[in-house]
């Protein structure tokens, strides 16, 4: 007999709520292009602001934010999405991005 047995998921539900009054401070304009959290910080892209902030969500508080490079040709707010992963410190360049100069 090779039945199968499948479950069911369980279903998310809300854990906790950002503050947005707190993430969104400072920009003119907050709208959020990506957020992922990466070694137990959690990472927003603020596209249209063009900078990257790192929270420790446990205490609330902005650990680092980063001013993102102008790209040119119109297309200096249309950065939608992210990818982080560890690499060696000598990969990266001035500014702490990958390719900045």
């Amino acid at each position: 007999n090779n039945s199968t047995v499948t479950t069911a998921p369980p279903k998310l539900g809300r854990h906790m709520k950002l503050n947005r009054a707190l993430t969104n401070k400072d920009l003119k304009n907050s709208k959020i292009g990506s957020m992922t959290y990466f070694e137990g910080v959690l990472y927003v892209l603020h596209d249209n602001a063009r900078v990257v902030r790192a929270w420790d969500t446990e205490k609330g508080r902005m650990l680092s934010e980063w001013k993102l490079p102008l790209v040119g040709d119109g297309a200096n707010n249309q950065w939608e999405g992210m990818s982080l992963h560890r690499g060696s410190s000598q990969a990266i360049t001035a500014g702490g991005l990958r390719g900045s100069s």
